[in-house]
Protein backbone atom coordinates (compact mmCIF):
# COMPACT_ATOMS: atom_id res chain seq x y z
CA UNK A 1 0.00 0.00 0.00
CA UNK A 2 1.49 3.32 -1.03
CA UNK A 3 1.26 6.37 1.18
CA UNK A 4 1.02 10.01 0.31
CA UNK A 5 3.25 12.79 1.68
CA UNK A 6 0.96 13.10 4.71
CA UNK A 7 1.47 9.43 5.64
CA UNK A 8 -2.09 8.41 4.76
CA UNK A 9 -2.64 5.55 2.34
CA UNK A 10 -3.02 7.08 -1.12
CA UNK A 11 -6.42 5.49 -1.76
CA UNK A 12 -7.85 6.93 1.47
CA UNK A 13 -6.47 10.38 0.66
CA UNK A 14 -8.01 10.23 -2.81
CA UNK A 15 -11.35 9.10 -1.37
CA UNK A 16 -11.35 11.96 1.17
CA UNK A 17 -10.63 14.52 -1.53
CA UNK A 18 -13.43 13.06 -3.68
CA UNK A 19 -15.90 13.22 -0.77
CA UNK A 20 -14.98 16.80 0.07
CA UNK A 21 -15.36 17.91 -3.53
CA UNK A 22 -18.58 16.01 -4.18
CA UNK A 23 -20.53 17.27 -1.12
CA UNK A 24 -21.32 20.69 -2.64
CA UNK A 25 -22.21 19.03 -5.93
CA UNK A 26 -24.59 16.67 -4.14
CA UNK A 27 -26.27 19.58 -2.36
CA UNK A 28 -26.53 21.35 -5.71
CA UNK A 29 -28.11 18.33 -7.36
CA UNK A 30 -30.65 18.03 -4.55
CA UNK A 31 -31.43 21.75 -4.85
CA UNK A 32 -32.02 21.21 -8.57
CA UNK A 33 -34.29 18.25 -7.74
CA UNK A 34 -36.24 20.33 -5.19
CA UNK A 35 -36.67 23.03 -7.82
CA UNK A 36 -37.71 20.57 -10.54
CA UNK A 37 -40.35 19.04 -8.26
CA UNK A 38 -41.71 22.51 -7.36
CA UNK A 39 -40.83 22.13 -3.66
CA UNK A 40 -39.26 25.59 -3.67
CA UNK A 41 -42.60 27.17 -4.53
CA UNK A 42 -43.64 26.69 -0.88
CA UNK A 43 -40.40 25.89 0.96
CA UNK A 44 -36.99 27.53 1.43
CA UNK A 45 -33.82 26.26 3.11
CA UNK A 46 -33.84 28.71 5.99
CA UNK A 47 -37.00 30.82 5.85
CA UNK A 48 -40.61 29.76 6.45
CA UNK A 49 -42.81 30.63 3.48
CA UNK A 50 -46.15 29.05 2.53
CA UNK A 51 -44.71 25.88 4.07
CA UNK A 52 -42.04 25.55 6.73
CA UNK A 53 -38.37 25.97 5.84
CA UNK A 54 -36.39 22.80 5.29
CA UNK A 55 -34.30 23.70 8.36
CA UNK A 56 -37.52 24.06 10.41
CA UNK A 57 -38.64 20.64 9.16
CA UNK A 58 -35.26 19.12 10.13
CA UNK A 59 -35.46 20.60 13.63
CA UNK A 60 -39.10 19.54 14.06
CA UNK A 61 -38.37 15.94 13.11
CA UNK A 62 -35.00 15.67 14.88
CA UNK A 63 -36.43 13.68 17.83
CA UNK A 64 -38.25 11.09 15.75
CA UNK A 65 -36.41 7.79 15.22
CA UNK A 66 -38.37 7.18 12.03
CA UNK A 67 -38.17 10.80 10.74
CA UNK A 68 -36.84 9.71 7.35
CA UNK A 69 -39.75 7.32 6.78
CA UNK A 70 -42.27 9.89 8.04
CA UNK A 71 -41.00 12.62 5.73
CA UNK A 72 -40.85 10.35 2.69
CA UNK A 73 -44.46 9.42 3.44
CA UNK A 74 -45.42 13.12 3.67
CA UNK A 75 -43.74 13.79 0.31
CA UNK A 76 -45.84 11.02 -1.24
CA UNK A 77 -49.19 11.64 0.47
CA UNK A 78 -49.15 15.35 1.31
CA UNK A 79 -50.62 16.64 4.57
CA UNK A 80 -54.15 17.54 3.55
CA UNK A 81 -57.42 15.75 4.33
CA UNK A 82 -57.22 12.01 3.74
CA UNK A 83 -53.45 11.83 4.05
CA UNK A 84 -53.45 9.91 7.33
CA UNK A 85 -52.46 10.88 10.84
CA UNK A 86 -50.44 14.07 10.67
CA UNK A 87 -50.58 15.00 14.34
CA UNK A 88 -46.88 15.92 14.12
CA UNK A 89 -47.67 18.56 11.48
CA UNK A 90 -47.70 22.30 12.20
CA UNK A 91 -49.54 25.36 10.96
CA UNK A 92 -52.64 25.69 8.84
CA UNK A 93 -51.04 25.34 5.38
CA UNK A 94 -51.28 21.82 4.03
CA UNK A 95 -49.24 20.08 1.37
CA UNK A 96 -51.57 18.90 -1.41
CA UNK A 97 -51.76 15.21 -2.31
CA UNK A 98 -49.25 13.83 -4.76
CA UNK A 99 -51.78 13.50 -7.58
CA UNK A 100 -51.95 17.31 -7.91
CA UNK A 101 -48.19 17.86 -7.58
CA UNK A 102 -45.17 16.94 -9.68
CA UNK A 103 -44.58 13.20 -9.07
CA UNK A 104 -41.64 12.21 -6.85
CA UNK A 105 -40.36 8.62 -6.84
CA UNK A 106 -38.98 6.83 -3.77
CA UNK A 107 -35.32 7.44 -4.63
CA UNK A 108 -35.93 11.16 -5.21
CA UNK A 109 -37.92 11.47 -1.97
CA UNK A 110 -35.08 9.74 -0.10
CA UNK A 111 -32.50 12.17 -1.52
CA UNK A 112 -34.68 15.13 -0.58
CA UNK A 113 -35.27 13.89 2.96
CA UNK A 114 -31.59 13.07 3.54
CA UNK A 115 -30.70 16.59 2.43
CA UNK A 116 -33.40 18.19 4.60
CA UNK A 117 -32.52 16.20 7.72
CA UNK A 118 -28.87 17.18 7.25
CA UNK A 119 -29.71 20.90 7.55
CA UNK A 120 -30.06 21.00 11.33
Amino acid sequence: MSTGSNGWPADIAIALVFLLLSAPAHAGSVQALLKAKDCLVCHDNGKDRIGPSFRHIAMSFAGFQNARFMLIDIIHTGTGPGSGDISYHWGSARMPPEDVRVPVDDAEAGKMVDYILGLK
